[in-house]
């Protein structure tokens, strides 16, 4: 190969910075690609934004409605009037408003529920209520030797059990209890079972209304802890019906 000259050197170095500044200016005379047109202010506005759906987030169910009131006994009236049902479940005034008087330290109240259909005009129309206790040895004098109800003994067949209108925890039938004495009221609607091991009372009772009683015109003397004047059940002819008559 014949060596090069300075001049031709020159030359070549020449048309190699001819060929970069042809294709740097074919690189910049290219045509642009137009930007993206940005969105209108009212567009973005109007469109809808789509939220993140839940992970794990538990489905809230709305509570069940109220339930409905319990059926009155068989033997009771049915009512003609429009009523509101109340229930009661605090042991010690349930317990004050069967017995009429104050619980003491040794009565142990186990279960105890107290039912009312009140009438718009008239008061209570109808009511219930029902003790599971262990009663302490005044409470069981009390009702074994003043029988302050004029309870009498009765044979299993005769009471008036209705599992249908009474609390689950409440006895249907005798024989489901431990072996117990019955005693009912002579109308038949307030009734006692009284284990004859453990001396555990089950009570019930239920009537159509009630009658304010007067305040005793002396101090009464029927017991410990008594309440005198306080409301007493309705007790007329024809107030609780029998089944059979």
């Amino acid at each position: 190969m014949l060596p090069l000259t300075v001049t031709t050197c020159r030359l070549l170095a020449l048309a190699a910075a001819l060929a970069l500044g042809t294709a740097a200016a074919i690189y910049l005379a290219r045509p642009k690609a137009p930007a993206p047109a940005k969105p209108a202010p009212s567009a973005l506005l109007e469109t809808p934004l789509t939220p993140p759906s839940p992970v794990n987030v538990p489905k809230v169910t709305s509570p069940n409605p109220a339930a409905p009131p319990p059926p009155l006994p068989a033997d009771l009236a049915p009512l003609q009037e429009k009523t509101t049902y109340r229930a009661d479940t605090a042991a010690t005034e349930v317990f004050r408003r069967a017995f009429w008087r104050e619980p003491a330290p040794a009565d142990r109240i186990l279960q105890a529920e107290r039912r009312e259909w009140v009438g718009e005009r008239d008061g209570v129309r109808r009511w219930q209520w029902f003790i599971i206790l262990d009663p302490g040895p005044d409470l069981a004098a009390w009702l074994r030797e003043k029988n302050p109800f004029g309870l009498a003994p009765a044979a299993p067949a005769d009471l008036r059990l209705d599992a249908a209108s009474q609390p689950a925890w409440f006895p249907a039938e005798v024989a489901a209890l431990p072996e117990v004495d019955c005693f009912q009221s002579s109308d038949g609607a307030m009734v006692l079972l009284r284990e004859k091991a453990g001396g555990r009372l089950y009570v019930s009772d239920r009537g159509h209304g009630f009658a304010a009683a007067p305040p005793p015109s002396v101090p009464v003397s029927n017991g410990p802890g008594l309440i005198p004047g306080r409301e007493q059940p309705l007790r007329i002819p024809g107030d609780v019906r029998r089944e059979n008559p």
